[in-house]
């Protein structure tokens, strides 16, 4: 490969990030040191630390109002509203639609401006009552401050990031958080008391867990959480369309680019890439890559220029993956990640990466999981390519609910059974 690299850049941010742990660590310590007397009763102690988290550590009060309606932890920002965080946001949108009750958004990150919570949820297409939206802002909580939050005690809290469902299961409320799980958020954390913090989550029997795709079900259930994954439930998502049908001529790979999400196997998809460059089949090919502003473009081993498209808005994103004929999206987790399936339902062949379980995606269509390894994804693309110039058609899977609220159904059924 040719053209600047961008290594140095990712050393530098990990780096950056590292410093910012080290930060919190230091902070948390210099609590210690000026609250904690040599006196200072043990309960005491464990009151601080329990204040201290990588997030959102105040607690919401809980009190009664006029009726139950259904809130959501988590965040509207404009440059995070896609892939799970969407998928929350819709599943409580789709749960007060289908209940008729009012919906709460309560907003855990500052942002500039107030999001249009109602245009941001119509955007994933569920239709909303505006008179029956609200938005509460608590990005302003720190540490040793409490959020007041007024709830009905038969609330439906909806959780999806592991510390707002830690907080959610304090509150005193007689109906269970609807947990919606969308990964292993332990492998986030490893060896560390975040990854203890998640488990005791996992471990949790006040919750409802959604699972986002039976494919993360089945993982669990061979965990040592097999209980989490038999009493809760599964749904397949409503993924993003090209907005025309894939004509299936134009001979153009895509490579699903984020350097900064570690699990998107970056340099391992790159390398991989790179070493496919050289063989024949992939002579005469557009390669292009998406994910991340600030990547360079690059001149690959084979001869070919690996264009960047930057950091694309839905409507971009929609026509690219209507046009790509291969996909590589590298994804180091238990679960599919949403490139794969709107790619596979697009009708295009994908590659990804393997993960305990996970290693059959065919319900979705052509989707090859290979192992972790860049020859295994070398091969696989190469093998892609020669497939898609064969002319070969392409393997169709089951198609995925064409709307979030025809996704959400078997969920709504179930909270129905729960709360009646």
């Amino acid at each position: 490969m040719t053209r600047e690299s961008p290594l140095p850049r990712l050393l530098t941010g990990a780096a950056r990030r590292a410093r910012g742990g080290l930060r919190r660590g230091d902070r948390l310590l210099q609590q210690i040191q000026a609250r904690w007397a040599p006196s200072t009763p043990l309960s005491d102690a464990r009151a601080l630390l329990a204040e201290f988290s990588p997030e959102h550590p105040a607690i919401p009060t809980c009190s009664s109002t006029a009726a139950p309606g259904v809130t959501v932890l988590g965040s509207l920002h404009p440059g995070s509203l896609f892939g799970g965080t969407a998928t929350v946001m819709a599943l409580g949108a789709s749960l007060a639609e289908g209940l008729d009750r009012p919906l709460r958004v309560v907003e855990t990150l500052s942002h500039r401006t107030a999001p249009d919570v109602v245009a941001a949820i119509r955007e994933l297409g569920v239709s909303v009552d505006p008179r029956r939206v609200e938005l509460v802002d608590m990005s302003w909580r720190r540490d040793h401050e409490v959020a007041p939050l007024p709830l009905h005690p038969r609330e439906l809290v909806v959780t999806s990031a592991w510390w707002d469902t830690a907080v959610a299961a304090r509150l005193p409320l007689e109906t269970p958080v609807i947990q919606l799980i969308q990964d292993d958020e332990r492998i986030f954390y490893p060896a560390s008391d975040e990854e203890l913090a998640v488990a005791r989550t996992f471990a949790l029997a006040s919750t409802l867990p959604v699972f986002n795709t039976e494919v993360l079900r089945d993982h669990f259930a061979h965990t040592e959480f097999a209980a989490l994954a038999r009493r809760g439930i599964s749904f397949e998502p409503s993924v993003l369309r090209p907005p025309e049908p894939h004509p299936g001529t134009e001979r153009l790979l895509f490579f699903y680019a984020r350097p900064q999400v570690a699990r998107n196997l970056f340099a391992l998809g790159l390398e991989a890439l790179d070493r496919a460059s050289t063989d024949p089949a992939l002579a005469g090919w557009t390669l292009v890559m998406a994910g991340d502003a600030e990547l360079p473009d690059l001149t690959l081993d084979g001869g070919q220029r690996l264009t960047n498209l930057g950091k694309l808005g839905l409507r971009e994103y929609r026509t690219l993956i209507g046009r790509a004929a291969v996909a590589l999206s590298p994804m180091l987790a238990p679960h599919p990640n949403y490139p794969t399936l709107e790619v596979a339902q697009a009708g295009a062949r994908v590659v990804t990466t393997a993960w305990g379980r996970k290693t059959d995606l065919s319900r979705y269509g052509e989707v090859t999981v290979a192992p972790a390894r860049v020859g295994a994804l070398r091969d696989a693309l190469v093998a892609a390519c020669a497939r898609h110039d064969a002319g070969v058609p392409v393997t169709s899977g089951a198609a995925l609910p064409s709307t979030w609220p025809e996704a959400f159904a078997p969920v709504l059924a179930r909270v129905r059974e729960v709360i009646s």
